[in-house]
Parts: structure tokens; sequence; C-alpha cells
């Protein structure tokens, strides 16, 4: 699974080991050429203000210039970099919250399909340069739209080099959507 990607969930009780094994992953995957994102809820002040996850792991993929990422003019910039296409800009816009003259506003659905366009077409972006793994902690802490995006990821195809993994505690509603480890 690390060498090709694709997607798995970790589902376990606290304490069981499932952060010990992400960070097993995550080694093996940086040994295998891998660019690693891991997002750790607990471990960050920011969390969890909603879209959390989106937000942290769209600047990850972007690189350190997405601090900078206020405005159209640099998310851009930040697009044409990683080659990712300009009709994705939309969703970058409502991640970041640069904000849309009135004439482009977006209806909330149409929100949620740029979103999903865009951090998929990123995550595509990026892994054509080189294969991206995802790996995250604590799904059942994050909030609805990020957990969402989380298992909208997940069914990438593994042939995208792209590797996604999540924990959580409980048994997800969707067990057939994503292959699990459940770890006793």
């Amino acid at each position: 699974m690390v060498d090709t990607g694709g997607p798995l969930r970790l589902v376990g009780e606290a304490g069981i080991g499932k952060s010990r094994l992400l960070d097993e992953l995550a080694s093996r995957a940086r040994d295998g050429g891998f660019e690693v994102t891991r997002l750790t809820p607990r471990d960050d002040p920011q969390f969890p203000t909603p879209q959390w996850v989106l937000r942290t792991m769209t600047a990850a993929l972007l690189g350190p210039e997405a601090e900078t990422l206020n405005s159209p003019e640099a998310l851009q910039s930040a697009a044409r970099k990683i080659e990712l296409p300009p009709e994705n800009l939309a969703g970058l816009e409502v991640v970041f919250g640069v904000p849309r003259p009135l004439n482009r506003q977006l209806s909330r659905s149409a929100q949620r399909r740029e979103v999903r366009a865009a951090l998929r077409a990123l995550v595509t972006a990026r892994a054509r340069q080189k294969p991206v793994a995802l790996l995250m902690e604590d799904l059942e802490q994050m909030d609805a739209p990020s957990r969402r995006m989380v298992e909208y990821l997940q069914t990438i195809p593994a042939q995208e080099r792209i590797l996604v993994v999540s924990s959580q505690t409980d048994h997800p509603d969707d067990a057939d959507a994503v292959p699990q480890l459940v770890i006793r």
C-alpha cells in the first residue's frame, strides 16, 4: 500500500496504537519517496475551527507561501507553481476565505462542489510531481465538512499515487466505502 497509494481507515479505541501505526506509515511513506502531510488535530491550537482540516491540508500541499494566500492574485500564483488548473481557483478562494466579487458569489452547494474539485485537483497535481501521503488522526473530532472531505479523498484511485489514511475511535456508518483495519 505504501508503494502505490490508496485509502485506509484505522479504527480502534483510544490508546490502542493507531497513532503509532500512523507514525510507521509516515516513516515508510517518506522512505518510499512520498511527500507526507500528517494532520493531528489535538496538537494544533487552531483546532477545532470550522474546516480546519481543509485549510491545514491545503496549506501543507501548497507549501510555505500558503501563509500569504489572502488575495486572488496570491492564489493564482501558488496554483500556477504546482500546475493547478485555473478552474479550481474558486474552491481555493472558499477554503482560504478570499473575498469574491458580488457577481461571482457561490451558493453553499456550489461552494462544496468547488472545494471538493479544488482539493482533489490540488492533491493530484502534487502527486504528479511526487507521490502524496495524507495521514489524518481522530476523524471523529473533525467538523462535518472536513470529515466528508477526508472521506471523499479516500475515493481517489490508488493509481493516482496518493495514500489517504485516517484514524478514528468510533466505527463509521460507511464501513463498506473505505478499507478498514480494526485494531483491538
